[in-house]
């Protein structure tokens, strides 16, 4: 899911444009609220750029350009780009960090105040960005860390914007973007899933891509992807020992490994906490270790209540009733690989369980107001882990504690991660809050999802756009394939 602060799966595999939700994370309201004070006015530049220095990219088709009205990520992507807020942050740092781009007053919607103006925008087709030759005097980041040493002193004295402008097209489906880029039509493309794979063999780039220089760059996405229960729900709610263990079970009944490597093409890591890497609070030592035992889940299952079988061999409640799982999911992508292996590990361990299958919309309005039972899918995209602890917060509101979950412990240790003066004192408290998730079984973290990215040799100064949108830093050989 594509979401601040609450999405759950927008960008699955195979799906169309992520949708933000109305409330967009701490960081992405802070920019989009200083660039909101500027005018929504697109100045068009009259002087013709160099066609070989364009950049052309490929994302989702956006809504609008105003920064007062946007609901949707590839939005937010553009209008960031053309708006400069106060801050960004830092394209080349190990682990996010805010650094400052404007004076200390609000950024001006003036010719020295924006990277890019709007040359043309065609609707469902294509924008175009042209670079504004009179913006202020800045260069390419510096870094200290040497696995950036060639790329900051191949950069070194190149004054932004390095290309003359930004050629947007809007392509929904990762083929077609796969197609183009393997053309030469796109200078980078970003893939996720089993689309990403089709490049390479034996998890290495295919040779005739090596042989023309295309570069992978693989990382975690700062997203968690997590099934979730409603705390509230009749059948697998509730804190007694009985429901704790239902859940528990289920969560010890449910492959991940299976999931990643059939479903998701090895596309994904399994989520061995519940904050991404590169995020703010990831823990680094903790170890990756699979929760998938069905043995001890049939074993927990069966002294907590549900040892008793129907005439199908399904489990019953511990009140004898029947006892059917439902599992909500979005239409369209690999759900109905999902489904076929979730079916396939229940009935491993004794449980009846059907779906609710729905478009994204129906799912996530249900979702937010405490329609489901279980739903699997992602949330997150800030560079704060608190954006997935968030989701367990008591004192968060449902649409964003769906699971409804309440627990006087995690709310002080998620109080004191906020409080939190060092990475350390960030990370234990990210710890207990996971270690009470897991203990309660609210929310089961599955795996954080990969994204590669296939750049082409003319493209210069690349690195991935894990929280925003970094063109103004690319550049590209006039020499490359027209």
């Amino acid at each position: 899911m594509r979401m601040r602060p609450f999405a759950p799966i927008c960008r699955a595999p195979g799906i169309v444009r992520p949708p933000v939700p109305r409330a967009a994370s701490r960081w992405r309201l802070l920019i989009a609220a200083a660039v909101a004070a500027a005018a929504c006015v697109f100045a068009l530049t009259a002087s013709a750029a160099d066609p070989a220095k364009i950049l052309r990219i490929a994302q989702f088709d956006i809504d609008t350009l105003d920064p007062q009205q946007f609901t949707d990520d590839p939005s937010f992507q553009v209008i960031i780009a053309i708006f400069e807020p106060l801050y960004e942050w830092d394209y080349l740092a190990a682990s996010p960090k805010l650094v400052p781009l404007t004076a200390a007053a609000p950024p001006e919607v003036a010719d020295g105040g924006r990277v890019w103006t709007l040359k043309e925008w065609k609707r469902g087709s294509r924008l175009t960005l042209e670079a504004n030759r009179t913006y202020r005097e800045t260069y390419f980041p510096v870094s200290e860390r040497k696995e950036d040493a060639d790329l900051v002193r191949s950069m070194k004295g190149k004054r932004v914007p390095f290309v003359d402008g930004v050629e947007i097209n809007f392509i929904d489906e990762d083929i077609t973007r796969l197609l183009l880029f393997e053309q030469g039509g796109l200078d980078f493309v970003q893939l996720r899933g089993e689309i990403a794979t089709r490049l390479l063999a034996n998890g290495k780039l295919k040779p005739e891509y090596a042989a023309r220089a295309i570069t992978r760059i693989v990382y975690a996405e700062p997203y968690l992807f997590s099934l979730y229960f409603n705390m509230k729900d009749p059948v697998v709610g509730g804190m007694s020992n009985e429901r704790i263990a239902l859940r528990r079970a289920i969560a010890q009944g449910w492959d991940a490994d299976a999931l990643i490597k059939i479903v998701l093409a090895d596309q994904a890591i399994p989520a061995n906490q519940m904050i991404p890497p590169g995020v703010g609070g990831h823990d680094p030592e903790l170890p990756v270790k699979s929760l998938y035992d069905p043995a001890t889940a049939k074993a927990l299952l069966d002294r907590s209540g549900y040892g008793k079988r129907d005439a199908d061999d399904f489990r019953r409640a511990p009140d004898g009733s029947r006892l059917t799982l439902t599992l909500s999911l979005r239409t369209g992508g690999v759900m109905r690989e999902v489904q076929t292996l979730w079916k396939k590990n229940m009935e491993a361990i004794g449980l009846r369980t059907e779906f609710h299958v729905a478009p994204f919309q129906e799912i996530i309005k249900d979702f937010e107001k405490g329609k489901y039972q279980m739903y699997q899918g992602g949330f997150g995209g800030s560079p704060s882990g608190y954006i997935q602890h968030s989701q367990l917060h008591g004192k968060q509101p449902q649409r964003v504690n769906v699971s409804q979950f309440a627990n006087a412990d995690y709310d002080r240790a998620a109080d004191a991660f906020l409080r939190a003066a060092s990475d350390e004192e960030q990370i234990a408290a990210a710890r207990t809050m996971y270690g009470i998730a897991r203990t309660y079984m609210p929310q089961l973290p599955v795996y954080f999802r990969l994204e590669s990215d296939y750049v082409q040799p003319w493209v210069k100064g690349f690195r991935p756009g894990v929280f925003a949108s970094y063109w103004k830093y690319l550049d590209v050989e006039p020499a490359r394939p027209k």
